[in-house]
């Protein structure tokens, strides 16, 4: 399964690929990222950070939550969470949160799932 991920490619949204793996998951008051390729693999892959996403956002009235999804777009899937305030929950990390989730749910959704993608792992 390593080698499926030679053939993945990952779009930031400042339109850089996989070496910018230091930038934000952010645009405008949206949290995403789009998993490129139009595969049953990339659709797989988008779909656990997704998953993964959502059992680390921050649940307070459950709308943020709720605006998880992942959509298909002309190159690939993207993995959005489009609440007005969604960057703001993502982004603070210093924001306590009393009934569980973390600030950077999708950032570090992302990473836990390519962490076993690289590691030849099945996701």
């Amino acid at each position: 399964m390593a080698n499926d991920f030679i053939d993945m490619n990952f779009r930031w949204l400042d339109g850089t690929g996989n070496d910018a793996i230091d930038k934000p998951f952010l645009d405008g008051k949206d949290v995403k990222l789009i998993v490129q390729g139009l595969t049953m693999r990339s659709l797989k892959i988008a779909l656990e950070i997704l998953d993964r996403a959502q059992a680390k956002v921050p649940v307070d009235t459950g709308f943020l939550k709720s605006t998880g999804k992942v959509v298909q777009v002309e190159d690939g899937f993207e993995v959005r969470y489009d609440a007005d305030y969604a960057i703001y929950v993502h982004e603070n990390i210093e924001a306590q949160h009393p009934r569980g989730g973390q600030a950077k749910f999708l950032e570090e959704a992302f990473y836990e799932v390519m962490s076993e993608v690289i590691g030849g792992g099945d996701v």
